[in-house]
């Protein structure tokens, strides 16, 4: 009887460890995206250059991000991804969330996704990367 108790109260130990291991994937694969219906943009970025450009970051985990950053007008108006070392499926998710997020906001100043951070960052600091050439292009 002893043993089985033991069997048991192992066997629900260890479930509870793995549920947890992957409840920051869970929420990340299977959280709702964010509406931009309440996001209020920022107005334009005078000293942003129109152009497409490139912004590259390595993230915390040594994973590259390359993306490509469209402006017009002072304003984001595509980011698309061009290489990406993190996890295919968790960048894929918070690529598309943060992206619609900036685009809408028209702002770097959005939240990173809850369980992704590391990835959130990483595209973060990419588009970073190519808002400082815009700026720098501007400056010519």
């Amino acid at each position: 009887m002893r043993k089985s108790n033991k069997l048991v109260g192992l066997s629900i130990g260890v479930i509870l460890i793995v549920g947890m291991a992957f409840m920051p994937l869970a929420r990340v694969l299977f959280h709702s995206e964010m509406t931009t219906s309440t996001i209020t943009a920022e107005a334009p970025h005078l000293s942003w250059h129109d152009g497409i450009y490139v912004g590259s970051a390595v993230n915390k985990r040594g994973e590259t991000n390359i993306l490509e950053v469209k402006i017009e007008n002072g304003r984001f108006q595509h980011i698309k991804a061009l290489n990406a070392e993190d996890t295919s499926i968790v960048f894929t998710k918070v690529f598309r969330q943060i992206s619609k997020e900036i685009i809408a906001k028209n702002s770097l100043d959005v939240d990173t996704v809850s369980g992704a951070t590391i990835s959130s960052q990483g595209i973060l600091a990419a588009v970073k990367n190519a808002v400082e050439q815009a700026e720098k292009q501007s400056g010519s």
